[in-house]
């Protein structure tokens, strides 16, 4: 199976290639993904039906707010997350207060919903979710780009944009 050093791309294909064609034989899941190395799937491996999901991942979290930014999931839903987070990249510094480590800190929690979205909309589980994060990660889009504006050349898209429409226009 997977170790927790392996990225999300190799985790998941090794699942697939080990769980193909395995089918849990309580409950008749078969997707390759949900399967434990008990040959069962995650809900029929454990004696819960939810779990905790951390948002941001461990080296994340710093304060007692991070520790909150938690969100009840399915088994299965959390298996994936937490594969996902694996593979998310440290902070870029260890200092809370530096740029860079708040950069790193609103990325984490982006990726983190985007992954959240991901999940779920595979899962096909908590659609009443699934719209609020869609509306939470365009907010934080905006965010991003607001936050950026110094460093985008807004003159060059301009003009970009025009000859684009010029070359357009029959």
């Amino acid at each position: 199976m997977p170790s927790w050093e392996d990225d999300i791309a190799i985790r998941l294909n090794r699942r697939m290639v080990e769980n193909r064609g395995k089918v849990c034989p309580v409950c008749g899941q078969d997707d390759p993904l949900l399967i434990t190395k008990n040959g069962r799937c995650a809900k029929c491996s454990s004696r819960h039906n939810q779990e905790k999901h951390h948002l941001l991942g461990k080296a994340f979290r710093v304060s007692d707010d991070d520790n909150k930014l938690i969100l009840p999931v399915s088994l299965y839903a959390h298996r994936l997350l937490s594969d996902f987070q694996a593979g998310n990249p440290a902070p870029s510094s260890n200092d809370l207060t530096s740029l860079a480590f708040q950069e790193s800190w609103f990325f984490e929690f982006f990726l983190s919903l985007v992954e959240l979205w991901i999940v779920l909309t595979y899962l096909h589980e908590r659609t009443e979710v699934i719209s609020a994060i869609e509306i939470v990660i365009g907010i934080a889009i905006l965010i991003s780009v607001l936050m950026n504006l110094d460093k985008i050349d807004l003159h060059n898209l301009v003009e970009k944009a025009r000859r684009n429409l010029h070359e357009q226009q029959p």
